[in-house]
């Protein structure tokens, strides 16, 4: 049969880790994906995730679904390329690693928008 392998992490400090990385869960290749989520929110605000918010309290705030808040200036922006970085960051932002983006599905919005 098809499985995942998976694996664990007893410690996962910073403000850049997955829910499932802060639950000290069975990890996948999804917290990459999360992970790319990050990336693409400082792309887009120019500045790290929870800046101004407590380690501790970043780690119950993600585990409750909780996201870094993008500019409303930027949500509500009419610019292509970042209502595109919006999309694929939300993507890689789901909750449940199960039915996170994968890579392949995030490139493909990011391909999508060149055409």
């Amino acid at each position: 049969p098809n499985t995942t392998c998976t694996f664990k992490i007893k410690v996962n400090k910073g403000k850049n880790r997955s829910p499932e990385e802060y639950r000290v869960d069975h990890l996948t290749e999804k917290i990459d994906i999360y992970s790319m989520g990050n990336i693409f929110y400082k792309l887009i605000e120019n500045s790290p995730n929870f800046q101004n918010v407590r380690k501790s309290n970043v780690y119950n705030m993600v585990k409750e679904g909780k996201r870094p808040i993008v500019s409303p200036h930027l949500r509500e922006s009419n610019d292509t390329v970042i209502q595109t970085l919006l999309r694929a960051m939300n993507m890689c932002f789901v909750q449940d690693p199960q039915t996170r983006a994968s890579a392949k599905e995030v490139t493909m919005v990011l391909l999508d928008a060149q055409k």
